[in-house]
């Protein structure tokens, strides 16, 4: 009987010698079968960060590492790294003809410019 190891080794093998057979010439690399993908690791890092932030709220005021300033400055770049995926997925989206609908809370920035632009053409005539 394989072990598990095993089984993910010679999956591996089946998998790239798959892949040389769609590769059209020695021009392209070979893409590794992996278990992990790139959307996983993202899934984790964005699980891993959640519960730090819990964390931190949770732990303010208990904790002398959490100082006023460090707290605001975690939640500061917080927030921009998220207004800068809504940002993302909103030009993502655009691209792939999908509708964005982004979570409570935030706007979709292609819609909120359109509005913006028709304010600006209504009060200027």
């Amino acid at each position: 009987m394989k072990t598990k190891r095993e089984n993910c080794k010679q999956f591996d093998e089946v998998c790239r010698a798959s892949k040389k057979k769609e590769v059209p010439s020695e021009k392209y690399s070979i893409i590794s079968c992996s278990r992990y993908s790139p959307e996983a690791s993202l899934l984790k890092l964005i699980i891993c960060h959640n519960y730090f932030i819990e964390q931190i709220r949770s732990n303010i005021g208990n904790r002398k590492e959490l100082t006023y300033e460090r707290v605001t400055d975690f939640f500061d770049r917080n927030q921009k790294i998220m207004e800068e995926i809504n940002l993302l997925n909103a030009d993502m989206g655009q691209i792939l003809g999908h509708k964005y609908s982004p979570p409570r809370g935030y706007q979709n920035p292609h819609i909120t410019q359109k509005c913006n632009s028709v304010n600006n053409e209504i009060n200027n005539e």
